[in-house]
């Protein structure tokens, strides 16, 4: 019911139904798995979480195209896997030189950077939420070597994964 409830307030703020859809039958099928109240208030937190990234994409830029939001949408679902861009461009069904132009028009950002971006979102989170070490993490989102990482991390967030992770554990144990 919750999450039916989260689909109808996405597609209320302007989600596209098929989105909306598509993101409610992955919770659907992952509630289903959950044995434990604190996995399900997890899980309803990550839920919200892709709902509202999913709405806020669709507000800052009204004119996205079906063809970006997809990206967008395919790139949210599978960003722990190793993905290129002719990946992407085989589940939209466009050529890569196609959507590559067509999604930075759109967006303003090249689709493997969007990639990157989601990747280090998540890795912000899996920092604060998790014990996780950060070749793990580093490994669990793609990135070639715990190096990279960092230095992809630091370049975008001004400060390494472990300062993050510091600094940010700090501010939640104080709030």
């Amino acid at each position: 019911m919750f999450i039916a409830l989260c689909s109808k307030t996405a597609i209320e703020s302007g989600l596209s139904v098929r989105v909306a859809r598509h993101i409610e039958r992955e919770y659907v099928s992952r509630v289903e798995k959950i044995s434990t109240v604190t996995s399900l208030g997890n899980l309803n937190w990550e839920m919200i979480h892709a709902y509202a990234e999913a709405v806020h994409r669709i507000r800052e830029n009204p004119k996205m195209s079906r063809i970006s939001q997809e990206c967008c949408d395919f790139i949210e679902k599978n960003f722990q896997k190793p993905l290129k861009l002719s990946d992407i461009a085989e589940s939209v069904g466009y050529t890569e030189y196609y959507l590559s132009r067509r999604f930075y028009k759109e967006m303003g950002i090249r689709l493997l950077d969007y990639l990157k971006d989601v990747r280090l979102n998540h890795a912000k989170i899996l920092l604060i939420t998790t014990n996780l070490g950060i070749q793990e993490i580093s490994d669990r989102l793609q990135f070639s070597s715990r190096s990279y990482f960092s230095k992809v991390f630091q370049k975008k967030i001004g400060m390494s994964p472990a300062e993050y992770r510091a600094r940010m554990g700090k501010a939640t144990e104080e709030e």
